[in-house]
């Protein structure tokens, strides 16, 4: 579970939370450079990215509501049922429309391929997390449960550059066939 859990992690960190802003740069790119480049590879490549990342995040929950349902440890089941039916109930719940439910539409192939559809699931994506933060924040201020070291990460930068970067990066790895064959040709 633990080793799921740190994957879920890894890509969270790494490549879903700057999703929004690679989809951003490969739709400006598009209408920036109008070559012959292919941008329907690196959007469908981000949005396989968010149906895995969304499919461990949903069954991350799952496992831990079971496990703690059928064990003695109750403060997972507690903890979950605390956010769905507590006071920040409607965090809890726009928090799970957009970050886990929403993304599921791009298991049909027609929506998975556009790019402004993706845009929109990832700016959404983004929103949900935000509204994840303000649960577990507000939920764990409620029981003063918050650690000491909540406040010194803040990620307003790090993430529309490390998103910029996945986006040219996947731009150019998709195209290199065409820029190599062009050189050689011409």
């Amino acid at each position: 579970m633990e080793i799921l859990h740190r994957f879920a992690h890894l890509i969270d960190m790494n490549l879903i939370k700057g999703s929004f802003f690679s989809v951003l740069i490969i739709i400006v790119a598009r209408i920036l450079l109008k070559r012959d480049l292919d941008y329907k590879r690196p959007v469908i490549i981000i949005s396989w990215l968010v149906l895995v990342y969304t499919s461990l995040n949903i069954i991350i929950p799952v496992i831990e509501f079971l496990i703690g349902y059928f064990s003695s440890a109750e403060y997972y089941t507690i903890n979950i049922i605390n956010r769905a039916v507590g006071p920040y109930w409607w965090s809890y719940w726009i928090m799970l429309l957009a970050g886990y439910i929403l993304p599921l539409c791009l298991f049909a192939k027609r929506l998975r391929s556009k790019a402004y559809l993706i845009l929109i699931i990832t700016g959404l994506m983004s929103l949900g997390w935000w509204f994840e933060l303000l649960t577990i924040v507000a939920t764990s201020i409620g029981r003063e449960a918050v650690p000491d070291n909540a406040g010194n990460f803040s990620p307003l930068l790090i993430i529309p550059l490390q998103g910029g970067l996945i986006g040219i990066i996947l731009i150019v790895i998709c195209n290199l066939p065409k820029i190599s064959l062009k050189r050689h040709t011409g």
